[in-house]
Formats: structure tokens, C-alpha cells, sequence
């Protein structure tokens, strides 16, 4: 069976040869070994163990009604680019205080409250999509200049405050999109010095990504301290305000060690 699924993962790559998509393979799977809607897939010696979720109501199991803990692999991850503290990447005790910190902000009635902001940031982009029409120029990348709107949006919801990624401010935005791309090298180049390579580049953009939030973050901290503000549950006006409020009802500085975990989470 493993050898069936190493030449299925040839097939693909042939048909992906630039970068050959998991879902494919896995989807194939299932279909073809009628494989329930959650399965366990283990590739040693060749690779790791999965749990495979392939149904939107299985997908509730491992969250709702079984909290399960992630993986040692996501960790490993998400701690080379946007750090260990990723509530997507956490476990136990650091988990329970990200959710209970963020889940507030994410509720059906909160994101209801975000219906203005994606309003506003999907008239820019017909605005911005329509000049490009009107104008002479070919657009040389659809994807990078759709990406603005959904970024722009989840960034006012987090920062609090129009980052204007759809306007001349597409720091955040760039450096985000070179350490994706820096990670997709990382996963499927096998040349060693296209590694270290990628490596190298992967450093400096995590380390760029860190730099402007710690911007966004010191620059909020001390706008509220200023106020003399401590957002609470109902009061926050992002989910940035709600990480820096312990911070601030104990008139706590931001230290550097205390800034770290709010950038990466």
C-alpha cells in the first residue's frame, strides 16, 4: 500500500511539477479505498503520521467536543516563521489563555460588527480592480492584487486600525506574501543550497514580519496608556486590544519579552 502511495505522489508531482498539492493526493486516497471521513495515514519511514479530516462536520469533533492536541510537526512549523506561540500551534495552558483571550473577538455576533469593514475594504478593491481595467497596463499578478482586499480586512480586524494595504502601505502585506512563498521553497526544494538559500530568506522576513507589528503593537499600547483605557470583553475594539489589556490593568511596560508573545500569537 505504501508503494501505491509513493507512485501516486509521483504521478502527482509530474502533474504539479512546481509544487505538487496535498489535497489531491488525499482526496485520491480516500475515494479510491473508500476511507472513512476521518482516517489515520502514517507515511514511516518516509514521513509523518496523520490524522486526515476530510468532512466539514468531522472537523467539529477534534475541536468541540474532544480537544485534542496539535501535532508536534505544526509546532515545528509554525515556530520557524510566525513563532511557537501561534494559537494554531499550541497546547494546554498557552491554548487555554489564547482562547479565551481571542475566542471573545470571533463570536458570530462579533464578526457581525465586521460587516462595515469588509464593506468598505470590497468597494476599494472594485475601486482599485476597475482602474486597472481602465488603465494601459496588463495586471501581471491577479492573485497578489485580490490578496490585498481578505489581508487588509483580517488586519483592521486584529490591529484595530486601517493598515491601508490596499493603498500605498503594502509593507505588512509584502513581507507576509515573501515568507509564504519563502516556506512553499522550504517544503519542496530538495537543491541543499536553494535551501540554506531559503533559509537565509526566511529569517529575514520573519524577522521584517516582526519588526512592523511591534510597530502596531507599540504604537496601540501606548495610544491607550495615553487614554488611560483597559479594554475588556465588551469594550476592545480588536483582538490586539484584548492581548495588550493585562498589560495594561497592571501598568505593566512592554517589555521586549512581554511584546514577543503578542506578535506571535
Amino acid at each position: 500500500m505504501i508503494w501505491g502511495h509513493l507512485k501516486l505522489m509521483g504521478q502527482m508531482m509530474k502533474i504539479f511539477p512546481e509544487r505538487p498539492y496535498m489535497q489531491a493526493i488525499l482526496t485520491h486516497l480516500k475515494h479510491v479505498h473508500d476511507l472513512p471521513d476521518i482516517f489515520y495515514l502514517d507515511l514511516w519511514p518516509f514521513g509523518p503520521k496523520f490524522v486526515i479530516i476530510t468532512n466539514p462536520e468531522a472537523s467539529a469533533i477534534p475541536t468541540t467536543i474532544h480537544a485534542y492536541p496539535q501535532a508536534t510537526l505544526v509546532k515545528q512549523y509554525f515556530a520557524a516563521n510566525v513563532g511557537s506561540t501561534f494559537i494554531e500551534a499550541t497546547n494546554d495552558n498557552i491554548w487555554k489563555n489564547l482562547h479565551q483571550t481571542l475566542a471573545p473577538g470571533l463570536t458570530p455576533a462579533a464578526v457581525r460588527s465586521y460587516h462595515d469593514i469588509i464593506l468598505d475594504e470590497a468597494v476599494a478593491l472594485h475601486d482599485r480592480l476597475q482602474a486597472i481595467s481602465d488603465s494601459d497596463e496588463v495586471c501581471q499578478h491577479f492573485g497578489y492584487e485580490f490578496g490585498k482586499f481578505p489581508f487588509e480586512v483580517v488586519g483592521r480586524i486584529f490591529l484595530g486600525k486601517k493598515v491601508g494595504t490596499q493603498g500605498d502601505n503594502v509593507t505588512l502585506y509584502n513581507e507576509m506574501q515573501a515568507l509564504a512563498e519563502t516556506m512553499s521553497v522550504l517544503a519542496g526544494e530538495q537543491n541543499i543550497f536553494s535551501q540554506l538559500r531559503a533559509k537565509w530568506d526566511e529569517r529575514v522576513h520573519a524577522g521584517n514580519l516582526r519588526k512592523v507589528l511591534a510597530g502596531y503593537v507599540e504604537s496601540r499600547f501606548e495610544e491607550l496608556r495615553e487614554k488611560k483605557v483597559v479594554p475588556t470583553r465588551t469594550t476592545a475594539a480588536s483582538l490586539l486590544d484584548r492581548m495588550l489589556a493585562p498589560h495594561l490593568e497592571s501598568s505593566r511596560p512592554l517589555t521586549k519579552v512581554a511584546l514577543t508573545p503578542i506578535i506571535e500569537k
